[in-house]
This record gives structure tokens, C-alpha cells and sequence, in this order.
């Protein structure tokens, strides 16, 4: 099977090659994935027995096709991930973490050179000894004698014999010959990303953790001599408990005044700017929820948790949870109010589904120290819930959506940007109007930007073969092409 494994690697290695070398990336990046899961299946049957590995097989599944659909920057990357950690989660079924999955991955990442090297030593050693090499090769003489023979009579009696052998000939010397740097590297690439997803590969810590992890928190009985320790549990009971009621105190007041401002009578501050309230304003918020759940954490992390004069803490701790979902709702309305007024980007949208994610650490938080779960549960649940966030950003072309969205909303914001892929193109040219007004003391400017992006379906999408194809693309392309006909 090592064997077996080895030429499969290899084979995988020629395919990426040969769909990638210069190629965009289309659906190709979806044929090559539907490969490696192929081949990730045959190895391991037993992959589609768990629940969390078919999962990730659709979810591999639905990211390739959006890959294929509008090819957005964010469908390609969440794609790669999920494909990668598919095949990790293939070898070693047990995992239930994605993030210790995606561990393995980078383990995997790092030693997957000393793998290949390792498996073809192996190979060579145990299957291709000197000595059967040379009595192969004794073998082999004669009849590669008489081959040479008769390939030369063949090519002198048949013209077309001569030209089959002779186009065969200039496409091999014209593959080494095509050889560079470039190719090279992508052929590394290939190999390291086939190894990493088709030889084994030892476990890492990563897959320790995991294995020995468990979701429900159990009491630990430290004996000092014949007593139990108590002393250093009231203490750091009592540290919680004054540390979480002063800081509950104070993220009061400051939801009050949130919600006073922010919620019902928003004004931007004098000498303010939405940016500055964003920008500043946010990411500093944001610290204070992250800082908040790394403190909990830690209180709730043993003993704390069974300590049975706790209960007025755990009611200071949902307060505070609670504060923070508050919170949470604040920083999104500065968001919006941002967005209102300066219009769509991508920090702004990321801001939204960051504090989704927090939403859910926050309840999964409650949960941890309601039901006495462990840090691996949060790890777990947390995990699982930013890779299916991933799996909904591959189904929206985010660039094609910032750009409607501003120029629907561009009489209020007056916020527009040329910064997006050339599959935007379309709706800019359906809004040339907005952009020359926006633009009209540099007309340069976006001229420049419009030159780009229609060069781009101009002179470097129709050179790309069926392995470039996108529909988003395609569509960008042919819409252009029946505008600028169109056009006087």
C-alpha cells in the first residue's frame, strides 16, 4: 500500500501540474479537489462513517462550486482550507476539533518534504534493491535492441508513423524546454500539498489533545498531605468575584450611555468622525470583549467550577456575559451607522461577522460554565463555527456586492470605490454617470482603473484555456465584449 500511496502522490503531483501551470484559477481548483478527495476516500473508506468528515466534504463541496460560480478571493481560500483539512480528517478520523485539525495540518505542512523523502527511501530499499534492478535491466536488453530496430524501419516505411513519433518528440523536449523557475515551484507545491494529503504522516500533538479531550469538566482532588487544599480556591473565588463586580459596574455605565447615544439619539460627536468611531472606537471594544472571555476562562478553568459557595460569582459572570452581548449590539449599530454614511467595504463587513462569531463564544461561554464543560468544548463549538462562517462567505461575490450596494446608496454616502475585481466591471460601466460625477476632477484616475480591468477580459482571459473558466468571469467578459460593440 506504501507503494501504492507513493505513485499516487506522484500522480497527483503531473495533475496539478498540468491543470495550474499557466492557468488562473477556475475550475481547475475544483477538479484537482474532487481528486484528492477521490483519492482520499480510496485510501481511507471509512472516512464517510463520520459525521464530522462528511461535513467537511460538503462543505469542500459547496465552497468549489462557489469557486467555480463567482470566483471570489475569500470562495478560493476558505476552498484550499476546507480541502486540506478534508483530507487530514480522512487519515485520522477521530478528530472533533477543527482546530486541532487544521494543527495537524500545519504538522503536517512542515514535514511533508522529510515525508516524500522518507516514503520513495523506504520504497527504493524495499522494493527496488540493486539487485533486482540489475537483473531487470539484464532482462530488458534485448528486447529494447530489437524495439529500437523496429521503430526505426517503422518511421522510415510510414510518413505518418515519422510524424506521429516526431510531434510526440518536440512535446517532450518542448516540456523540459518550458521548464523554468516558476514551474519548478509549482511543481513543489503540488507535491508538498499531495504528500500532505496522501502519505501518513505522523501524529502530532494536535491528535493527542484531541483524543484525550473531553467535552465535560470533571473535579481534580489535589491532596496536600491528608487535607485538601481550599485556602487557594477561596482566595482566587473571592479575586473573581471582586474583579468581575467592579468591571460589571463599570461596563453598566457604559452600556447605559451606549445605549442612550448610540441606540436611540445618535449624534456624531464634535470633531468626530465615523472612522475615527469605527476604526478606534470598535477594535478597542472588541479588546475588552476578547480580554473579558479570556478572563472568565481562566476563573472557570478547574475547580472553580465545582466550588459549591460559587454561585454568587456564576451570577456576576452571566451579568457580565450578558453586558458583553449588549456591548456586542453596540459596537454592530456604530457599524452600521458607519456603513450608512461612508458606504460598504470589506473591514465593515467583516466587523458584522466577527460579531457573530463573538455572539457565539459568548453564549458557548454560558454554556461552558452553566453545564461545567471544558475548554476543548468551547475550542470545539467555536471552531466548527467559523468554518461554517467561511462556507456562507463563499456564497456571496462580495466585490460585486460592495459594488451595487454603493452605487444604490450613492446619493447618501457618496462613498465609492474602484479598488474591486475587473467582475464589477459591468455594474461600473451601468453607472458611468455616478463615477464621472464622483470622479470629475480626475478623470484620469478612473480611466486608468477602466483600462485595467478591460484589458484584463481583453487580453488575458481569452488566452486562458477551459481549466481557467468561471462563470463569473465568463459572464464579466461577454458583457463587455456586447457593450463595447454597442458603442460607437
Amino acid at each position: 500500500m506504501k507503494a501504492n500511496r507513493l505513485a499516487i502522490t506522484l500522480f497527483a503531483t503531473m495533475m496539478f501540474d498540468a491543470l495550474f501551470w499557466n492557468e488562473l484559477i477556475g475550475v481547475n481548483l475544483l477538479l484537482f479537489t474532487l481528486l484528492l478527495m477521490g483519492i482520499g476516500l480510496y485510501l481511507n473508506p471509512k472516512a464517510l462513517k463520520s459525521t464530522h468528515t462528511l461535513l467537511i466534504a460538503i462543505g469542500t463541496l459547496v465552497s468549489g462550486a462557489m469557486v467555480v460560480y463567482h470566483n471570489s478571493g475569500t470562495a478560493k481560500i476558505v476552498h484550499i482550507l476546507s480541502a486540506l483539512i478534508f483530507m487530514v480528517m480522512c487519515q485520522y478520523l477521530q478528530f472533533r476539533s477543527l482546530a486541532h485539525a487544521f494543527g495537524q495540518l500545519l504538522s503536517n505542512l512542515g514535514n511533508s518534504l522529510g515525508t516524500f523523502w522518507e516514503n520513495l527511501s523506504l520504497n527504493w530499499v524495499k522494493s527496488k534493491n540493486l539487485k533486482k534492478l540489475s537483473s531487470i535491466l539484464k532482462l530488458s536488453f534485448i528486447p529494447i535492441f530489437f524495439l529500437i530496430i523496429f521503430f526505426g524501419i517503422f518511421r522510415l516505411a510510414n510518413p505518418k508513423f515519422m510524424e506521429a513519433t516526431n510531434q510526440l518528440w518536440t512535446n517532450i523536449t518542448n516540456w523540459f524546454i518550458g521548464f523554468s523557475i516558476l514551474r519548478i515551484c509549482l511543481l513543489l507545491l503540488g507535491l508538498v500539498i499531495a504528500v500532505i494529503s496522501i502519505l501518513p504522516n505522523s501524529k502530532s500533538g494536535f491528535y493527542d489533545k484531541d483524543a484525550s479531550a473531553k467535552d465535560q469538566l470533571f473535579r481534580k482532588r489535589i491532596k496536600h498531605g491528608f487535607r485538601f487544599s481550599m485556602v487557594d480556591l477561596k482566595k482566587e473565588y473571592m479575586t473573581g468575584l471582586l474583579l468581575v463586580a467592579l468591571v460589571n459596574v463599570m461596563l453598566f455605565f457604559n452600556n447605559v450611555l451606549d445605549i442612550q447615544w448610540l441606540w436611540f439619539n445618535f449624534e456624531l460627536p464634535a470633531g468626530g468622525s465615523y472612522k475615527q468611531l469605527v476604526h478606534e472606537g470598535t477594535y478597542l471594544l472588541i479588546l475588552s470583549i476578547l480580554l473579558s472571555m479570556g478572563i472568565m476562562l481562566y476563573f472557570y478553568r478547574g475547580n472553580q467550577n465545582f466550588y459549591k459557595k460559587g454561585k454568587l460569582l456564576k451570577y456576576f459572570t452571566y451579568t457580565w456575559i450578558l453586558q458583553n452581548l449588549i456591548l456586542v449590539i453596540s459596537v454592530g449599530i456604530r457599524n452600521y451607522h458607519y456603513i450608512a454614511n461612508q458606504g460598504l467595504a470589506y473591514k465593515r463587513i467583516g466587523v458584522i461577522f466577527f460579531l457573530l462569531l463573538v455572539v457565539v463564544g459568548l453564549l458557548s461561554l454560558f454554556m461552558k460554565i452553566r453545564d461545567k464543560m471544558s475548554s476543548f468544548y468551547l475550542l470545539r463549538v467555536n471552531s466548527w463555527a467559523v468554518y461554517g462562517l467561511g462556507i456562507f462567505l463563499c456564497l456571496v461575490s462580495w466585490d460585486v456586492f460592495i459594488a451595487k450596494y454603493n452605487f444604490a446608496h450613492y446619493h447618501e454616502t457618496g462613498h465609492l470605490t474602484l479598488k474591486l475585481s475587473a467582475k464589477t466591471l459591468p455594474i461600473m460601466y451601468s453607472n458611468m454617470d455616478l463615477v464621472s460625477k464622483h470622479y470629475e476632477d480626475n478623470v484620469y484616475f478612473y480611466s486608468t482603473r477602466f483600462r485595467r480591468k478591460e484589458r484584463f477580459y481583453q487580453e488575458v482571459w481569452p488566452k486562458q484555456s477551459w481549466k481557467s473558466w468561471n462563470y463569473a468571469d465568463a459572464k464579466a467578459a461577454k458583457w463587455l465584449k456586447e457593450y463595447k460593440k454597442s458603442q460607437p
